[in-house]
C-alpha cells in the first residue's frame, strides 16, 4: 500500500499530546525520538505541547526539557512561559499536598 501523505510534526505533535493526556510520558517522548530520528524538525507547538505534557504529570522534567532542549532550539513565547508557571504551581501543589496523605 502506498501511503499518500507523511507524517508531519502536527502529526507526531498530536501523538505526543494524546499519550501525554493519558499521562504515558515515556510513549510522549518515544514519539518524540522518532520525530526527531526521521528528520522532522520539532517547531514550537511541538516544544510547547511536550512540555505542557511534562509539565502536567512530572514538572521537574518540563524544566528539564525546557532547559536542556529548547534553550537555543526554538524562541520560546508566551506560551512557554505560561506552561513553565504552570508546571511551578503543580510541583507546589504536590509539595505541599502530598498524595496519599491527608
Amino acid at each position: 500500500i502506498k501511503m499518500r501523505w507523511a507524517p508531519d510534526e502536527s502529526t507526531f505533535t498530536a501523538l505526543i499530546t494524546a499519550y501525554g493526556e493519558e499521562g504515558r510520558l515515556d510513549d510522549a517522548f518515544a514519539i518524540w525520538d522518532n520525530m526527531v530520528e526521521i528528520g522532522i524538525k520539532p517547531n514550537l507547538i511541538s516544544y510547547n505541547s511536550m512540555l505542557r505534557v511534562l509539565g502536567r504529570n512530572d514538572p521537574l522534567r518540563a524544566f528539564d526539557f525546557w532547559e536542556k532542549k529548547m534553550k537555543g532550539n526554538v524562541k520560546e513565547d508566551h506560551r512557554t512561559f505560561d506552561i513553565l508557571i504552570g508546571a511551578s504551581m503543580v510541583k507546589k501543589q504536590r509539595d505541599h499536598y502530598p498524595l496519599g496523605e491527608e
